[in-house]
């Protein structure tokens, strides 16, 4: 079960959930990679700017860091997000890169 406190996201992959955990060497990982700031990908996503590249790439590096996840093949995250449907887990997405910013996805709804 994902842990709110530490900014841990679940997302579901091929009916398995997985926990995304925003470390510190996760999302140096996710900018090196995909070349722009988490904040910049927070921004662009509402312009719909984001490549299915990139959301594989924070997906991967999310579960990664997470030693709770059972094992995942990396080269198969791609098809498995083709799967479940991009749209189905961009909400679980948009929390993560939040929370790996400081913002309270609660807070932010207007939930405390």
């Amino acid at each position: 079960m994902a842990n709110k406190n530490r900014g841990e996201v679940s997302v579901k992959l091929a009916g398995i959930r997985y926990i995304m955990r925003p470390t510190f060497q996760a999302i140096c990982s996710i900018e090196s990679e995909v070349g722009k700031s988490i904040l910049d990908i927070l921004i662009n996503l509402p312009k719909e700017q984001i490549k299915i590249s990139e959301i594989e790439l924070i997906v991967k590096y999310g579960i990664l860091a997470c030693d709770k996840n059972p094992d995942i093949n990396q080269n198969d995250i791609g098809d498995l997000i083709y799967k479940e449907g991009v749209v189905n887990i961009l909400p679980n997405i948009i929390e993560f890169l939040e929370l790996s910013m400081g913002i309270n996805h609660e807070e932010k709804n207007g939930i405390r």
